[in-house]
């Protein structure tokens, strides 16, 4: 399942940013997260309301 984060965005909206770029979080099956951005990593950032992005559970 892809949960979407962002407060002002709908749920399902692709153009989810921050910054001009799209923050994707990979949850392992062993909760460790790997954070990968297409142009800067944000290792410090959490999934809640304030933060753009998606993230992707398997």
């Amino acid at each position: 399942m892809i949960y979407y984060t962002n407060i002002n965005t709908p749920v399902g909206n692709l153009g989810l940013v921050r910054n001009n770029e799209f923050l994707l979080r990979i949850y392992l099956p062993n909760d460790i997260i790997s954070e990968y951005a297409l142009q800067k990593r944000y290792p410090n950032d959490d999934i809640n309301e304030n933060t753009s992005g998606f993230e992707i559970r398997f």
